[in-house]
């Protein structure tokens, strides 16, 4: 191993001994030494990054969901190509101290039968655990590591509902902002023993095209934060026939143990060679300049 990189008994020893049990099968695709010796290599990286420097990190990481990245024009980790290591894709209910599902579980009421309901997807690469949690869907993790990101990628419309109680972690994805299943979400928050204080909606801010403010949609949401004293915090309502004069596609929400993040994408065309020739793919990219960074 390179200088630079840690020795692994720099790594926390229980932490690093649980993921080298749930990683200790070697196959065609994954070699479990090699994704441990990238493990100490990005604890190293991350420990030695400034604040800035680790919700780099921890973001741009999520939006990449661990592939490899061949694009020159990204170069925001030290790694090589041989640390790109990720291991096969889990589901987070598979996770021990990680319970989530469809929202209407949690509420213990069946409204929106007519939804495909999708688990949650887990990555790890490194010490790094990445849950995307789809829309219409909940989830709580018991103890969230340092370097675990929640979020989910995929509001125009809809609002999340984020908590944290100590290392603990909730957070929801509420289709098209309904504003009963937000009020009966945050009661169920409540009886969980979630409090106000650590309670934030993350909500869109309607506007059409022509630039007019819907204020009944927006003065709603408003009601709801200001009634039960939470924090709202806006983002672009985004629409085939919206005002969108940042060109965002939809908004992103992350929550870690010592950050709240959201942050506008869009995608960006790469060409990829095959032996076929060049194939235009899409990317999700981070808009520098919709970064929002809460704590």
């Amino acid at each position: 191993m390179m200088d630079r990189f840690a020795p692994p008994e720099v790594i926390a020893a229980a932490e690093r001994e649980a993921v080298a049990r749930r990683y200790d099968k070697k196959s065609l695709y994954f070699d479990p030494e090699l994704f441990m010796e990238g493990y100490d290599a990005m604890a190293a990286e991350f420990d030695a990054a400034d604040r800035a420097g680790r919700r780099t990190i921890l973001t741009n990481r999520y939006f990449d969901g661990f592939a490899p990245v061949d694009d020159e024009e990204i170069v925001d980790s030290q790694f090589e190509d041989r640390f790109i290591v990720a291991a096969p894709e889990r589901l987070a209910s598979g996770e021990p101290g990680v319970r989530e599902g469809d929202l209407d579980r949690v509420l213990l009421e069946s409204q929106r039968d007519y939804y495909e309901r999708t688990p949650g997807k887990m990555w790890q690469q490194g010490p790094s655990r990445v849950f995307d949690l789809p829309p219409g869907h909940f989830i709580e993790i018991e103890s969230l590591g340092r370097q675990d990101v929640v979020g989910s990628h995929a509001f125009s419309a809809c609002t999340a509902i984020v908590a944290r109680s100590g290392p603990k972690v909730f957070m929801a994805h509420i289709l098209m902002s309904n504003e009963e299943d937000i009020n009966r979400t945050l009661e169920k928050m409540r009886s969980l023993g979630y409090a106000t204080n650590d309670t934030r909606l993350f909500s869109p801010f309607w506007i059409e095209k022509d630039g007019t403010v819907v204020d009944s949609w927006n003065h709603d949401l408003e009601k709801i934060a200001n009634e039960r004293g939470l924090q709202i915090d806006f983002f672009p309502y985004i629409g085939s026939a919206v005002h969108n004069p940042d060109n965002i596609r939809h908004t992103t929400v992350f929550a870690g143990r010592d950050a709240l993040w959201s942050v506008g994408s869009d995608f960006k065309t790469i060409y990829k060679k095959t032996k076929h020739g060049e194939v235009a793919q899409l990317r999700t990219v981070i808009r520098g300049l919709t970064y929002r960074d809460y704590e």
